[in-house]
């Protein structure tokens, strides 16, 4: 039992040292979506013309 209350201990430890990068990589996937979003109405306005 104490082996595995050690392990999540470290996994929660790592866990929070995650969600600061999680904050910084969820900023770049965002702005990539809307780069990606803006490129397929552009190519969607070019196949409709």
């Amino acid at each position: 039992m104490s082996l595995r209350l050690k392990k999540k201990k470290k996994k929660k430890k790592k866990k929070k040292k995650k969600k600061k990068k999680k904050k910084r990589m969820r900023m770049r996937m965002m702005k990539m979506k809307m780069r990606m979003k803006k490129r397929m109405r552009m190519m969607k306005r070019r196949r409709r013309r």
